[in-house]
């Protein structure tokens, strides 16, 4: 009956900490402080219980009550201090870190703070702020610990690692399969043509090449198939001897959504391609040799002369792209002025889009077998039938709209840093935060980790900029540490990850609603503390779709909230400008005008009218390309207030009701997707 207690009150204790595997090196890097509502076991060991008070009857908490009462936090570590945890376990050391000292926070572990209200109890003892406040500084300050057998560790079973290198791959569980994947690479690249085996020429150097693998994953997450890809080591490349231009264009991910927006609102079928071995298929002009990569049977002396371009050479994506509009040419189709990545069919009768990611074709057609039958024939490709995973985004069909999701990139996240069955947080960060750069303390901190800050946030980046607006800001305030990040850094990284564990399944809509352009635009206003630039952000609506949107750190110092506001609404006309184009370059017309909205009256004036006062004259000549919109009628620029501006959330860290209104509005919930 006792341990039966005891589970409950620990289980319930365990309920607002995030879950921190005992292994991990956070638990002995950060300065020893502790939550609230635990004694803080600075050292490895079992909680230290209180001293011995008088018999208090256990108090239930109210339904909903997220914080446990002093008495059952006795009571749990009585039922701790009465149970089988080894005894013999050495004290806990005293830390001397005064900054992680708040006096509403600290208590050392030996010294419990008293349970009875007295005359002689200490103030600092005494917790007088708001709990939501309290819990926020926890996240950031508290280094919670767990004997192991009580601890509540996440585990998960986990496939064999991808290979670095051949040899591994060889000595790897999986050797059979990947040894199939080579095959099939190697087997490609002789029907191909890519080299021929010739001695080593004696004035020319080699370029080394290395086998990259991966697993290729469906939708749903299972497993399709082994990937082996030969890549030449292009960093020793030497410019005007293996290579002259380099540049290639990449797709847009607005213009995926647009296109993808029209496809929709007009009842087409939406499928997907995958082009086998992209890179092989460009012919190159400069004359390069490979070393005989590893699993190629060739005779000693010789190596490979390149006949078309491999992964990994400079080129490359240039020589890739520049066979992939040769074939569009060919079929009569042209690339878009506004994403030369969007290729539209200029064949009567036949209207088809098809967006270009490297390798990965999006074809939004009425007739898409038509455009499968002329791009079969000319590459080898592999048909995916009707989208439903793209560019790692998974989509899913609906009456009247589609969603776009990254459940499963968030839950590989997640997994990578322990974070899958962590307690998830409403807000992507501590609302109102203001990250500053790390104290040497606190990089010193960091550094004991072992973990790659870049990577990190890097992972995030690209989630961010896809199908997650609502951690764009607080990715942009993560990515200005990437130099020298600090403790502090990663813990709200960390916050970051629980906001994400509890919202995996969030998505955004593409299709349906009025289908009216809108464009919203905001500022916060000398936000940064360190360089007291502004923040700013817009959002691209078209009727219920989510087009495109984004957050920056303006890269001048703003005078007043009319300038960071107008600057603001610089960036949302010139992405209604482009919008413009893009749509041009699809149906033959454009939207005239598109709205763009603002919540600062000052920044509404200054666009409709030549103000030149002492507070504005100085705004830099390129930002009043607004007035040319608006006069030219491209934009007609629009009041709305703060309070129901959804761009806030681009510009700063939002509180509950408005972040959850930022969410609603999106309509990224699930429960919200059929409204």
């Amino acid at each position: 009956m006792l341990e039966e207690s005891f589970q409950s009150q620990l289980a319930a204790l365990f309920e607002f900490i995030p879950f921190i595997d005992e292994d991990d090196p956070i638990v002995n890097a950060v300065p020893s402080t502790h939550s609230p509502f635990l004694p803080c076991p600075d050292g490895i060991g079992r909680l230290v219980p209180p001293t011995a008070t008088e018999p208090q009857e256990e108090v239930s908490s109210p339904a909903g009550a997220s914080w446990q009462s002093d008495s059952q936090v006795e009571v749990a570590q009585e039922s701790l201090e009465t149970s089988d945890a080894p005894a013999d376990l050495p004290a806990p050391a005293a830390s001397s870190d005064a900054r992680h000292k708040p006096s509403w926070l600290w208590v050392p572990a030996d010294q419990p703070a008293p349970k009875n209200i007295s005359s002689d109890i200490d103030t600092s003892n005494i917790l007088d702020s708001k709990r939501q406040a309290r819990y926020a500084n926890t996240l950031l300050t508290a280094k919670p610990y767990f004997e192991p057998i009580f601890a509540m560790a996440v585990t998960q079973s986990k496939s064999p690692s991808i290979p670095k290198s051949y040899k591994s791959a060889m000595a790897s569980s999986e050797a059979a399969d990947w040894s199939s994947a080579i095959k099939v690479e190697l087997d490609a690249m002789v029907c191909l043509g890519v080299w021929t085996v010739v001695p080593i020429p004696s004035n020319r150097h080699l370029l080394g090449t290395i086998w990259v693998f991966r697993k290729k994953f469906d939708a749903s997450g299972n497993l399709i198939k082994f990937k082996a890809r030969l890549c030449a080591q292009g960093s020793a490349q030497q410019e005007g001897i293996d290579f002259t231009k380099t540049y290639a264009p990449t797709g847009r991910s607005a213009a995926l959504k647009t296109a993808l927006t029209v496809g929709v609102n007009a009842g087409m079928s939406i499928h997907q391609m995958d082009v086998r071995n992209a890179f092989l298929n460009g012919k190159l002009n400069e004359e390069i040799y490979l070393r005989c990569p590893s699993g190629l049977d060739a005779p000693p002396g010789h190596c490979l002369k390149l006949h078309k371009s491999i992964y990994g050479l400079k080129q490359a994506p240039r020589v890739w792209y520049s066979e992939l509009s040769s074939f569009f040419a060919s079929i009569n189709f042209v690339s878009s002025p506004a994403d030369p990545c969007l290729f539209i069919s200029k064949v009567p009768g036949w209207e088809c889009l098809v967006h270009v990611y490297v390798d990965d074709m999006a074809i939004i057609s009425h007739d898409v077998d038509r455009f499968k039958k002329l791009v079969s024939a000319r590459f080898l490709m592999d048909g995916l039938g009707p989208a439903s995973s793209l560019l790692g985004m998974k989509i899913t069909r609906h009456d009247k709209f589609l969603t776009l999701s990254q459940e499963r990139y968030v839950a590989e996240i997640l997994s990578e840093y322990n974070f899958l069955d962590c307690r998830s947080v409403p807000t992507p960060m501590i609302p109102s935060t203001r990250l500053t750069p790390a104290t040497d303390e606190e990089i010193a901190s960091f550094s004991n980790l072992n973990v790659s800050y870049r990577r990190a946030i890097g992972s995030l980046n690209y989630l961010s900029v896809s199908t997650r607006p609502d951690i764009a800001f607080a990715v942009l305030q993560l990515s200005q540490y990437l130099e020298q990040p600090g403790i502090v850094h990663w813990r709200a990284f960390q916050h970051l990850l629980q906001y994400l564990s509890g919202t995996k399944n969030y998505s955004i809509r593409v299709g349906g609603g009025d289908g009216v352009f809108r464009i919203y635009t905001d500022a916060d206003w000398a936000n940064c503390p360190e360089t007291r630039c502004s923040y700013s952000g817009y959002l691209v609506t078209w009727g219920d779709s989510i087009i495109s949107w984004k957050a920056k750190k303006q890269a001048t110092v703003s005078t007043s909230t009319t300038e960071a506001e107008y600057r603001a609404l610089y960036d949302g006309v010139q992405e209604a400008v482009w919008l413009q184009s893009l749509l041009g370059s699809i149906s033959g017309t454009s939207i005239y005008p598109i709205n763009v909205f603002t919540d600062n009256l000052a920044a509404l004036a200054l666009s409709r009218n030549p103000l030149a006062n002492q507070r504005t004259k100085h705004i830099d000549v390129k930002y009043h390309f607004i007035r040319k919109a608006v006069g030219k009628n491209w934009v007609k620029i629009n009041y709305v207030s703060t309070v129901v501006m959804p761009a806030d959330c681009l510009t700063k860290a939002l509180a509950n009701p408005k972040h959850s209104a930022f969410l609603k509005f999106l309509k990224m919930k699930i429960q919200e997707l059929q409204s």
